[in-house]
């Protein structure tokens, strides 16, 4: 927050000195503390008196009366700007870095071949050494038809680069949208200014940025397992199936055990699941019952079996229950399908049934509670017709 006006006559923290540069007080030597002046305000001109107690923090004051004309935010603005200036002036002259910190995107492949995923959740801070991309700056020197507080420019290349100071009033829209690259600090106090003297943070949450271009990010190998969770479908030689969310590693194990005889994976697992799961995991025991010729036991291909209503994902119309997918292994009422087409003619069957019932079944599919929920109610739909049900069990 910008001080008030009586505050700042209290105690800024910045004049101009006999040399005509901005003097800091911390560079005023309380044994002489006149060498370096006289001192004049940097935004009304008037004198200003260095105050050196043992009490207070050391400050310029007004000599007499402030006048209104000298405002916080000019203040604030002139002396941000003015030392932002003489610092890279400085740095460029004695060629010591001027640093612009960014966030540089790293991309890791590690699982690119196996799983299809190439992790972008990591990332490094890298700095711009912005004096070795510029030669001049200038201090409110105009640019086309503006005038940037800092400019940045170069003798080798025609690029530029804006530097901008925001008190309260930030960038116009014109000057924002002219794709000239600018970077613009809100400045609050003098704490804020000091900062500016070592370098310019894009991370800062008071740092923005128009017209840079995209960082390019950096291709990496990690060396040890990240937390990225995929989701991955699995049947396995008993004829069981299974749709798995975890990390890549525990999924790369489960694809070499031994039982393990078909494997797919599905998708990154963002912390949901697609409202078509079920679809998913049906069209995977399709693929690998009929395509691949696993001997899969799963109620999603049972002719006994439809989608379920509440909390199961299976109605099994022999035994008058909602059930679970891998019921099927030890069932004696199992009766599976001779063919793909069979399979995905019931599904989608069963599907419409649970549609014109107005239920609205794929919300279930919100997390896998669905899927291994212990209760097991005893139900059977009132709206499943002797005859709708005999045609679906007896196709």
């Amino acid at each position: 927050m910008v001080s008030s006006s009586s505050e700042v006559d209290q105690g800024n923290c910045f004049a101009v000195g006999a040399s005509g540069k901005i003097v800091e007080i911390g560079e005023v030597d309380p044994r002489d503390r006149y060498a370096l002046g006289p001192f004049k305000c940097i935004e009304c001109g008037c004198v200003m008196v260095p105050h050196m107690g043992r009490v207070r923090a050391h400050h310029f004051k007004h000599h007499g009366p402030r006048t209104p004309a000298c405002a916080d935010e000019t203040y604030l603005h002139f002396v941000a700007k003015t030392k932002l200036y003489e610092t890279i002036r400085n740095a460029m002259a004695t060629g010591t870095p001027y640093k612009i910190e960014f966030t540089r995107p790293l991309v890791c492949d590690r699982y690119e071949r196996e799983f299809g995923h190439t992790c972008r959740s990591e990332s490094e801070i890298e700095t711009w050494d912005i004096t070795r991309s510029f030669d001049k700056v200038e201090l409110e020197t105009p640019y086309a038809e503006f005038i940037p507080d800092v400019l940045l420019s170069s003798s080798r290349h025609e690029e530029v680069l804006f530097l901008e100071i925001k008190v309260t009033h930030g960038c116009e829209e014109e000057k924002i949208n002219s794709g000239v690259r600018i970077i613009e600090v809100v400045i609050f106090e003098k704490k804020d200014i000091c900062r500016l003297q070592k370098g310019i943070s894009l991370n800062d949450e008071y740092t923005l940025s128009y017209g840079l271009r995209d960082v390019e990010p950096r291709e990496i190998r990690c060396q040890k397992p990240c937390d990225a969770t995929g989701i991955a479908f699995v049947a396995f030689e008993s004829g069981k199936t299974i749709v798995k969310s975890a990390r890549f590693e525990e999924l790369r194990k489960m694809k070499s055990w031994p039982a393990t005889k078909f494997f797919k994976y599905i998708g990154l697992d963002n912390g949901y699941i697609p409202i078509d799961f079920i679809q998913v995991y049906f069209e995977n025991s399709v693929e690998a019952r009929f395509e691949k010729s696993i001997d899969v036991r799963s109620c999603l291909l049972c002719r006994k079996g439809g989608l379920g209503k509440h909390q199961k994902p299976i109605f099994c119309f022999e035994q008058g229950i909602e059930t679970e997918i891998n019921a099927a292994y030890d069932c004696k009422f199992y009766r599976p399908v001779t063919d793909a087409e069979e399979a995905r003619r019931r599904f989608e069957r069963s599907v419409r049934y649970l549609e014109q019932g107005s239920l609205n079944w794929r919300s279930r599919s919100s997390n896998f509670d669905w899927l291994s929920n212990p209760i097991n109610r005893q139900w059977r739909p009132e709206w499943w017709a002797s005859d709708d049900e005999t045609e679906l069990v007896e196709d």
